[in-house]
């Protein structure tokens, strides 16, 4: 999808050239794109002070029952947007939540994910329990992928420090 630019030009305060320039520096982005982003970011923050509904299921933290787990979804809506399915769920003698749970299990049935192999599993755990998360732009800038883990143990042992499984698990 292409986008038209306008041109703009504007005048900022010395501190806020100076965040917009480092900024631009630590995540490799022109200092027009990263102003583009906090607009972007305010848009949609704004987006979402519009008057809206909340749809969801609630879960326990900890699954014990035989039946499925049920996650939880917050869905904000415009008003006519929600008047709209308010309405559909009427037709259908359904609850606004059903109605919009059957939309999506239809929606997301036509192109279904790829089973996860186990490693995928296993990460997805990890993630969830917040044991695992992305690197930062700045630690991704700084990693080196060339270095294997058996170098950086080679370095450590030289170095004289803790072991690695001291140092990750601290």
């Amino acid at each position: 999808m292409t986008t038209s630019m306008h041109r703009l030009q504007i005048s900022l305060p010395a501190e806020q050239t100076q965040y917009l320039a480092e900024r631009s520096r630590r995540e490799g982005l022109s200092m027009a794109e990263i102003i583009r982003r906090l607009i972007a970011d305010a848009t949609a923050q704004e987006a979402l002070r519009l008057p809206a509904a909340a749809i969801g299921e609630t879960r326990a933290i900890y699954h014990t029952a035989a039946g499925p787990v049920v996650e939880e979804i917050i869905l904000s809506l415009p008003s006519e947007l929600y008047r709209q399915l308010r309405w559909q769920a009427g037709q259908t003698g359904k609850s606004a939540a059903a109605v919009a749970q059957e939309w999506l299990a239809e929606r997301l049935a036509a192109n279904p994910m790829p089973e996860p192999n186990e490693r995928a599993r296993v990460l997805e755990v990890l993630r969830a329990s917040g044991m695992l998360t992305e690197l930062d732009p700045e630690l991704k800038r700084m990693a080196d992928p060339t270095i294997s883990l058996e170098e950086v143990q080679e370095a450590l042992d030289r170095a004289g420090g803790k072991p690695l499984s001291e140092i990750i698990l601290e």
